[in-house]
């Protein structure tokens, strides 16, 4: 039911030894198909982290992290979560960020989205500079009953002595690659969020 594309970009990153970060949004059955490539692929058990908001209700909370966790996803909770996510990339494991959703502009950078700007986590290129892992950006769709994993090139980081115009425009780049894979498939783009607030 699951077809992976391109898995040996993930391995390939990997062989660098500074861990990888999977650059995804809300893009067909990701829940499915990340379970799925534990199976196709049981020495990656645990060595995956999700990156994930509470959400309600709680019960659905509890058994969506449960199934994760009995395949072998670790699961980490956004907020107060740096330290770990940096540990496991230094410890050569993959950490998957979903970023297609707003965030308030204390933790954000402006950079355009479907030609529209948008608060977007600047977390992600502050972790990819300090720890110099490789970013893959990871679609997700559905052909008639079969599931596609779809892993994308590494987006080469932009590092000069400016930090904050380097957070720009890496994260400018990663809506890019966000807003690539969501054009292939619209209509699988499972959203009802405020992606474009104001604050």
């Amino acid at each position: 039911m699951v077809r992976i594309e391109h898995p040996e970009i993930f391995f390939k990153a990997l062989e660098a030894r500074r861990g990888l970060i999977l650059l995804g949004g809300h893009t067909g059955n990701w829940s499915v198909t990340l379970t799925a490539v534990m199976l196709r692929y049981p020495d990656l058990c645990g060595r995956i982290s999700v990156l994930v908001r509470p959400f309600r209700p709680a019960w659905l909370q509890r058994l969506s992290w449960r199934r994760f966790q009995e395949a072998g996803i670790n699961i980490l909770e956004k907020r107060r979560s740096m330290k770990a996510i940096l540990q496991r990339l230094a410890a050569n494991q993959a950490v998957g960020f979903v970023m297609d959703q707003h965030a308030s502009p204390k933790e954000a950078v402006q950079v355009d989205f479907f030609g529209r700007p948008a608060w977007t986590f600047r977390s992600l290129a502050v972790i990819a500079r300090r720890s110099g892992a490789a970013i893959v950006p990871v679609g997700v769709h559905r052909e008639g009953r079969q599931h596609v994993l779809r892993l994308e090139r590494p987006i080469e980081q932009v590092v000069t002595a400016d930090l904050e115009h380097d957070i720009r425009v890496n994260t400018q780049m990663y809506n890019d690659a966000l807003e690539r894979i969501i054009r292939h498939h619209p209509e699988q783009w499972i959203w009802n969020h405020r992606r474009w607030k104001e604050a």
